[in-house]
């Protein structure tokens, strides 16, 4: 999830379509599915899994965002940032680009929070991965007020939003579900 609202972002560039498609582009998804799932999830850029009947039409109409590290410092370049000296990713002033990225505890969720984290390092982000505890993670206002990306899952009460909890359709530009790897 990538938080959309300017007054809890980190980094003021999050609100940039092109940072996030270049966060996506920067994700492979195949990648994630062996080292999390040992390779019997299925990648995909939806939460509708393909066994269901309406996941032709979904997949038809959906943008997808392939691994693409040239495209990734395409759009990173398209929103004001090339790579500084150590390979990161900085605006014309030298201020690196941050994303940061929480999860909530636990064995899967961290897993793929070093890998992903691994991946935006290895492509320009200068990635700062938190780990949020199970108690911190339910509290409602530490959920909305994270300050760039955050994995939600683990148990039943916190993989599901309610409606409050939805962005609007601006806020997930050039997001999509970069990160739906079902096991």
């Amino acid at each position: 999830i990538v938080q959309g609202r300017p007054e809890y972002q980190g980094d003021p560039a999050l609100g940039a379509v092109q940072v996030r498609r270049a966060i996506v582009h920067a994700v492979d998804r195949p990648g994630v599915n062996e080292g999390v799932f040992e390779g019997i999830g299925y990648p995909t850029e939806s939460f509708v899994p393909e066994s269901e009947p309406m996941f032709g039409d979904v997949d038809r109409t959906m943008t997808k965002y392939p691994l693409d590290p040239r495209q990734a410092e395409q759009q990173m370049a398209a929103a004001g940032f090339t790579k500084d000296s150590a390979g990161l990713f900085a605006d014309p002033s030298g201020k690196r680009f941050r994303l940061d990225f929480v999860v909530s505890s636990g064995p899967e969720n961290e897993r793929v929070q070093t890998i992903l984290s691994d991946y935006w390092k290895r492509a320009g982000f200068d990635t700062y991965p938190t780990v949020l505890s199970q108690a911190d993670a339910r509290d409602i206002s530490t959920r909305h007020t994270f300050a760039g990306l955050a994995q939600r899952g683990g148990a039943p009460d916190e993989s599901h939003f309610v409606a409050a909890e939805i962005g609007s359709l601006a806020e997930a530009s050039g997001f999509g579900a970069a990160f739906a790897v079902a096991g």
